[in-house]
């Protein structure tokens, strides 16, 4: 903000943002007016931006002889609480899962499809079309199977839909194992340190949503995990690019980061990766002739390596994100009608405010039109039985050797 600018608040007091009295205005006097800024004469309401700079100036701990310096290399023999560093009570917590790659949908890597005359995004593999419980998901849920795969949207690899119902994600403890030297007959322990590995690796998680009118939730895990069933017995196969490259098409990633009362700078992030459902709970639909189903649904994961506050997760977390970096970003506070942003918006993506700040911020990118509604789910379950045979007879011509591979 330039040094120029004078702030009113709704009082009338002014400050100069170049230098401040030890009378200058509190946190809580600007949290409690609606400032404006004389820029050239001209008075403007000051930016969400803007504010956040004034905060940080004002407040009580930058000005005087309790500076974050000060306060970080002396003791404080009185135990002085100092309300600008302490950790807030309320923290917005944000977890992102990526997409697997689940062999379903003829696609762009130019897989047969088992119909022809229709769009290859829509259409089912021709390898996997004869499974009944893909093609049940098609006609029912074709929204939830398309979020299972890698061309479900162009503009990320996430699946949006569970970000904004997860309810709870586990953590493991980050913790060294240790041995010990024991001396026989005085039974003297002294504890030698190990290694970090076995916190780190091998595990499994729990993940808690709030499920839908429809169980879309459910539906979408389920078959998730049975897709890995049907992988391992050979019911169903993987695209051929994940074959010859040897990966498993079936696993994700699960970022967390917890942002500050803003929603916006990140305090702390985790990564696990390798990640696959292993559990659904669908103990939960018992027969109870006087309860009611369970509104939320516990998916257990297990995982192959997890990871706290590196910072190549930061950038793992922006190479999952395609969409164009000049577009404008969605603010957190809506200036024109003095409110919380837009609710539903786009990609997320972190960066920098500055190349002089540590901090990471959490932003979003606006949201574009018609993604699900191109996928057609005024089929009829009439769909399902349809053209079974013609489907049946065409994979037979494509299958070959090795369902039309060579290897």
């Amino acid at each position: 903000m330039p040094a120029t600018v004078r702030l009113l608040n709704a009082n009338g007091i002014t400050s100069n943002s170049g230098a401040y009295s030890r009378q200058s205005l509190t946190s809580a006097d600007l949290d409690s007016s609606r400032f404006r800024a004389n820029v050239s004469g001209k008075t403007r309401l000051i930016s969400d931006e803007e504010m956040r700079e004034v905060h940080d100036m004002m407040s009580k701990l930058a000005t005087g002889e309790y500076t974050n310096s000060s306060i970080l290399e002396n003791f404080n023999r009185f135990y002085k609480i100092f309300p600008d560093m302490e950790l807030p009570s309320t923290l917005t917590s944000y977890v992102f899962i990526t997409r697997p790659d689940l062999n379903l949908y003829a696609s762009s890597r130019g897989e047969t499809g088992a119909t022809t005359g229709t769009e290859q995004k829509t259409t089912l593999v021709a390898d996997n079309y004869n499974d009944a419980f893909l093609r049940y998901m098609n006609v029912d849920y074709p929204e939830m199977l398309h979020m299972l795969t890698r061309d479900f949207d162009s503009d990320h690899d996430f699946i949006p839909y569970l970000q904004g119902r997860t309810e709870s994600l586990q953590i493991p403890d980050y913790q060294i194992g240790t041995s010990e030297y024991t001396v026989p007959m005085f039974n003297y322990k002294m504890p030698y340190p190990g290694v970090a590995n076995e916190s780190l690796t091998g595990g499994t998680f729990d993940i808690t949503f709030r499920e839908d009118d429809r169980l879309r939730i459910t539906k979408m895990f389920e078959f998730w995990v049975y897709y890995i069933d049907a992988i391992k017995k050979n019911k169903m196969r993987p695209a051929y690019v994940n074959i010859k490259r040897n990966r498993f098409d079936f696993m994700c990633s699960v970022y967390q980061f917890i942002c500050d009362p803003t929603s916006e700078r990140i305090l702390f992030w985790t990564k696990y990766t390798g990640c696959f459902p292993t559990t659904v709970p669908v103990s939960n639909f018992s027969h109870n002739l006087r309860g009611s189903l369970e509104s939320k649904i516990n998916i257990t994961f297990a995982y192959m390596y997890v990871e706290h506050m590196q910072p190549m997760i930061i950038a793992d977390f922006n190479s999952n994100v395609h969409a164009s970096t000049n577009q404008a970003l969605v603010p957190v506070y809506d200036e024109e009608f003095s409110t919380t942003g837009t609710t539903l918006v786009g990609t997320p993506v972190i960066y920098r405010r500055s190349n002089n700040s540590s901090d990471y911020y959490l932003t979003w990118y606006p949201r574009k039109r018609g993604m699900v509604s191109s996928y057609g789910m005024t089929s009829t379950f009439g769909t399902y039985y349809k053209s079974d045979q013609a489907a049946l007879n065409y994979i037979s011509s494509v299958r070959g050797s090795n369902y039309g591979y060579q290897y």
